[in-house]
């Protein structure tokens, strides 16, 4: 390709002439305005993120008891991803009392996964929608709070998918189960 001369007319009538001395391809400026439009990409979703504030954790207790069952369960997990989880059972004829307790501390990652399941406003919904009418005074109970929000399953459960979501969760980072 050869270079072309290019004319420039000054104001004072003088004019000057340009060489260019490297050639640049119709590819190479499609590149570099693609690199160009990434980089904007990503300033923009930086920009965006910032923007966005940091799910955080409430403070979360859940308890499982009541009824017949032997065995009674508490979790309680602190803002700072600190963990508790204490085991009662109850004597029998056949075994004493016992109480197992076990703490630990969330990983920044998995405290940040609860925190956006707490931060979930359909959570909340199903939180503090009141269960329907129960007649069975014998079962076990179920307890979830979630910061302010307290949710209070019966022996006649209705199924609440997040709910039950975060409380496996809850299990599975706290105790393995």
């Amino acid at each position: 390709m050869a270079a072309r001369t290019v004319e420039i007319h000054g104001r004072n009538g003088s004019w000057v002439c340009l060489r260019p001395t490297t050639m640049v391809s119709v590819g190479s400026v499609r590149t570099l305005r693609a690199a160009g439009m990434l980089v904007l990409v990503v300033a923009g979703l930086i920009a965006i993120a910032r923007l966005i504030p940091e799910a955080r954790l409430p403070s979360i207790s859940m308890t499982s008891h009541g009824g017949f069952e032997t065995l009674s369960q508490k979790w309680a997990i602190a803002p700072d991803g600190s963990w508790t989880f204490t085991e009662s059972t109850k004597s029998s004829r056949s075994h004493p009392a016992k109480t197992t307790t076990r703490s630990g501390r969330l990983t920044a990652e998995q405290r940040h996964e609860l925190a956006v399941l707490a931060a979930d406003p359909a959570l909340y919904y199903e939180l503090q929608t009141a269960p329907a009418r129960c007649n069975v005074s014998d079962g076990p109970t179920e307890r979830l709070e979630v910061g302010s929000a307290r949710y209070l399953a019966n022996w006649c459960r209705e199924y609440r998918p997040l709910i039950a979501r975060i409380r496996a969760r809850i299990e599975a980072l706290t105790t393995g189960d």
